[in-house]
């Protein structure tokens, strides 16, 4: 998938929540709409709106968002990243 070509667009994403601490959330298996794979995996701020849908482990969800990139100093090279999410919703609880 050439994610490059993604930057500044807002795309549907489908992952699997596994977990979160105090502030974040962790998604694994990030694939868009059509199966493609994304991210391994995805840190997301963990808020209000997130909490309120007592997600478990394993559940699978969808979200929209808009995709950007930053630099990942530690090993020196570009991260991917979903920001402005406008829909997150809950579409399994396997």
């Amino acid at each position: 998938m050439n994610k490059r070509a993604l930057i500044g667009k807002r795309v549907t994403l489908v992952a699997r929540f596994n977990g979160s601490n105090d502030s974040h959330m962790l998604l694994v298996n990030v694939r868009t709409e059509n199966g493609a794979r994304f991210r391994e995996h995805l840190w997301m701020p963990y808020g209000k709106r997130f909490r309120r849908l007592e997600m478990e482990r394993g559940c699978q969800v969808r979200l929209r968002g808009k995709v950007n990139r930053y630099w990942y100093k530690p090993k020196a090279r570009w991260q991917y990243e979903v920001t402005n999410v406008n829909q997150f919703e809950v579409i399994d609880d396997e």
